[in-house]
């Protein structure tokens, strides 16, 4: 459950590039200076993803437990089933 939990929302990162190779652009402002870009612009995006597959598959689990992709909400949860009489909790 565990594991399951970490997996609700993961982050990834992406590599985007603007522009082509030897494409040279201008800009002019009447606010303030104008500019001059040659070749393309790299930058790394990071982005927070839900899980559907995961989240579909705790609810099962739990026999329709559900609290959406709130990770705090399932940790507490599963940390009150831990105390519960009779439920053995380990992964063998």
């Amino acid at each position: 459950m565990g594991p399951l939990i970490q997996s609700l929302v993961t982050t990834h990162k992406y590599k985007v590039t603007t522009g082509e190779s030897g494409q040279t652009s201008t800009s002019f402002s009447n606010a303030g200076p104008g500019g001059l870009s040659v070749g393309s612009r790299t930058e790394i995006i990071t982005r927070r993803l839900s899980n559907r597959a995961v989240l579909d598959a705790l609810v099962k689990l739990t026999g329709g437990v559900n609290f959406g992709f709130d990770e705090g909400q399932w940790k507490a949860w599963y940390a009150s089933q831990m105390t519960r009489p009779g439920l053995d909790a380990r992964r063998d």
